[in-house]
């Protein structure tokens, strides 16, 4: 999933995935086992928030100012 995210968002966010890739590419099994947990946790978090961001606010959260 990361991959295919990393393929078809060419930015800043892909670019931080394929770091964090790349960094537990180059670790041990054992230390990676213990950097995965960090990584999903990175990954639950900003995810929606790429797709949040995507989509805009909604209009509940849109008010409009009345200036006298």
């Amino acid at each position: 999933m990361t991959a295919i995210t990393i393929c078809v968002r060419v930015d800043a966010y892909s670019m931080l995935y394929a770091v964090l890739l790349g960094i537990q590419l180059l670790l041990s099994r054992r230390c990676c086992a213990r950097v995965w947990p960090v990584y999903t946790i990175i990954l639950v978090i900003l995810l929606p928030l790429q797709y949040l961001l995507a989509l805009g606010l909604p209009v509940g959260f849109c008010y409009r100012a009345y200036y006298i």
